[in-house]
């Protein structure tokens, strides 16, 4: 039952940190004119990263879903926001989320195939 209030608890965490981005690059362009230049890099490394901690902390296949709900928020802000849809934001978003988690569920085996390995050793 932890394990799973634990999952929940870091899925909400990026649903929020995925949120935070969406709104954050609207305020930073408009209040410190960092150019388009930011408004492409935030979303290209910061939501795979949020993407990687969820595949690391989290082991239960609902972290699947945070891509869907990426897709469906950039929609939803993109028009809300800019009054329009802009495709390449949407596949950015949604590739960088469904990549990080792929990374962040690799490292997660690895890190236990290497543990289980140790064990072994230690064992025999």
């Amino acid at each position: 039952m932890k394990s799973l209030i634990k999952d929940i608890a870091v899925f909400i965490a990026a649903i929020i940190g995925e949120l935070y981005v969406f709104l954050q690059m609207p305020y930073m362009e408009v209040t410190q004119g960092h150019g388009d230049g930011f408004i492409i890099l935030m979303p290209v490394f910061v939501t795979p990263i949020i993407g990687i901690v969820l595949g690391i902390l989290a082991k239960r296949k609902f972290i699947f879903a945070l891509p869907i709900i990426v897709a469906f928020l950039s929609i939803l802000l993109m028009l809300a926001l800019c009054q329009e849809f802009m495709p390449g934001y949407f596949i950015i978003f949604t590739s960088g989320s469904l990549i990080g988690i792929g990374i962040g569920c690799g490292i997660r085996k690895l890190i236990i195939q290497i543990i289980e390995l140790i064990r072994e050793r230690k064992s025999k």
